[in-house]
């Protein structure tokens, strides 16, 4: 069986469901003949980190929402990632463009290291604060990983592995022989998430 995932960092749907999947692979039979695969998806790819800006006031101003609204719909995920078992910190979290960070992984994927690059991100976002298009944050978490650090810098100064996103929403695929199926999120929730769903 192989698993497709169509995915962003900053996408905490994605990461809650990706727990659930884990949580339940533990316990499938054939837990041994399943592969992961991410794939690059830009949730927001206007998003940009303003320095002293909150995360909920940051996408308050991207989606043209009203910031108590915001701070519900935070709190709300915020919940969703405790019962899952995931610690969500948005009072340090930064909104910012992921698409540096995605070339990144790109190159993490030719060294078989994407799949632990792309856990490391959503940790570093979602919990650790960390800016995830800062050089100096994406150079230590590639370090981190086992990335070569001038092929990482290399890769900030050039356009080496831009990718642009194939599909309109985050999803996981899933094959198995023949078969083919595609589970994705809820609509009404990626709506809040991502104008182009």
């Amino acid at each position: 069986m192989h698993i497709t995932i169509w995915s962003d960092f900053v996408c905490p749907f994605c990461y809650i469901g990706e727990t659930h999947l884990q949580l339940a692979l533990k316990n499938f039979q054939h837990k041994d003949e399943v592969t992961l695969e991410y794939k690059s998806y830009l949730l927001m790819p206007d998003a940009a980190y303003v320095e002293g800006d909150s995360y909920a006031e940051t996408f308050s101003r991207l989606k043209g929402m009203e910031l108590k609204q915001v701070e519900a719909m935070l709190q709300q995920v915020t919940n969703m990632a405790t019962k899952a078992g995931l610690s969500f910190d948005f009072s340090i979290a930064k909104m910012v463009n992921t698409n540096r960070a995605h070339r990144l992984f790109q190159y993490a994927k030719t060294k078989h290291l994407g799949n632990e690059f792309f856990n490391r991100l959503y940790r570093a976002h979602f919990t650790e604060g960390m800016n995830i298009d800062a050089e100096i944050d994406l150079m230590q978490l590639g370090r981190e990983v086992g990335l070569e650090q001038d092929t990482v810098q290399e890769i900030f100064h050039s356009d080496q592995f831009f990718r642009r996103s194939q599909t309109r929403y985050c999803s996981f695929t899933i094959s198995w022989g023949s078969r083919r199926i595609l589970l994705c999120y809820q609509r009404q929730v990626c709506l809040f998430w991502c104008s182009t769903c």
